[in-house]
């Protein structure tokens, strides 16, 4: 509390920010996030993220915040650094430290094992490491961060995916990707396979290029608009990360990504990204359809967390990963 009334300039504007926000329309907000209407100060963006977080309208109930008390007392009883491994489904991947000190990378590692515990069908999920380690700063605690990606968890509108949980959707999404790459960035496609890479490879990985590879002060403009538009942003920032480096990414897009910072600012990114041509909710969904019963056709099923050997995966970029299924 403020008893004397004085409040700083920036307070009172970021006061005001946030009960527009609160008064704003799902189109306004998406607006407000694409123009970084919330960036600062930080306390903003949480106070932003809690009110789209709590009003993702989800078909299934997310576990509240005494659940995760009682999930963390069964998993570490008293103690308050975990010596466990990390869950199955991050399948070996680092936690990404995003700015987190210790103390933070292991309420994130909690985090994940509290989520692995309590979501047992996830099987297969390497970008949950770096979802939690950027909500996590916009959280009052760990509790709070377990709710929020929880409910993007549970959220289950095919037109509106936040978060692939097995490997049969990881792939189906990578295989929607490059779909959406051989129609809409031919391009670069072709100065890809004119480095003799595999495509099939250099796609494999294509959203831990956001959600892991990218700078925390990108990475969390990216997450102000996926928050809201679901996972089909995800698939425009990657578009847009391949036009800005097309002259240097033939190397290493990992390195690339990281390095983003000296080819071009967040909100040139952002603007890149916005103006790619990309295909409706609708023929995603369609797409990703397609691809996951392609893929169930030759065998990957919904429990399964990996290729089975290397000659699966040729075979699978063989049989049309890269082929347009929304026409030229």
């Amino acid at each position: 509390l403020n008893p004397t009334g004085n409040w700083p300039p920036e307070t009172l504007m970021a006061a005001e920010k946030y009960q527009r926000l609160l008064k704003s329309e799902h189109q306004e907000m998406k607006i407000m996030g694409r123009q970084g209407f919330w960036a600062m100060p930080h306390t903003l963006r949480a106070k932003a993220y809690y009110h789209i977080i709590h009003h993702i309208h989800s078909r299934c109930a997310a576990p509240d915040r005494d659940v995760y008390q009682e999930v963390t007392k069964k998993l570490f009883g008293e103690q308050k650094v975990s010596t466990h491994p990390v869950p199955e489904y991050m399948e070996g991947g680092e936690i990404p430290r995003y700015c987190l000190n210790k103390a933070g990378l292991n309420s994130v590692k909690k985090i994940l094992l509290c989520l692995g515990k309590y979501f047992p069908d996830m099987n297969f999920c390497p970008i949950l490491p770096a979802l939690v380690s950027l909500i996590l700063h916009f959280s009052e605690d760990e509790a709070e961060c377990f709710y929020s990606i929880s409910r993007l968890i549970s959220y289950k509108d095919p037109n509106k995916r936040y978060i692939d949980q097995t490997f049969l959707t990881y792939r189906a999404s990578c295989m929607t990707f490059g779909d959406l790459a051989n129609k809409y960035c031919r391009g670069i496609r072709k100065l890809i396979a004119s480095s003799d890479q595999n495509l099939f490879e250099f796609y494999s990985d294509w959203i831990m290029w956001i959600f892991a590879d990218l700078p925390f002060t990108y990475a969390i403009r990216v997450l102000d608009v996926y928050l809201l538009e679901g996972y089909k942003v995800l698939y425009r920032f990657v578009d847009a990360s391949q036009y800005v480096g097309q002259y240097d990414f033939r190397r290493d897009m990992k390195s690339f990504v990281q390095n983003v910072a000296r080819h071009c600012t967040a909100e040139k990114l952002l603007e890149k990204a916005f103006m790619i041509q990309m295909a409706t909710r609708r023929e995603l969904n369609l797409l990703f359809n397609a691809n996951m019963d392609s893929l169930m056709q030759k065998g990957v099923h919904i429990q399964q967390k990996r290729w089975v050997s290397r000659k699966d995966v040729t075979k699978q970029s063989v049989s049309g990963v890269f082929s347009s299924k929304t026409g030229p």
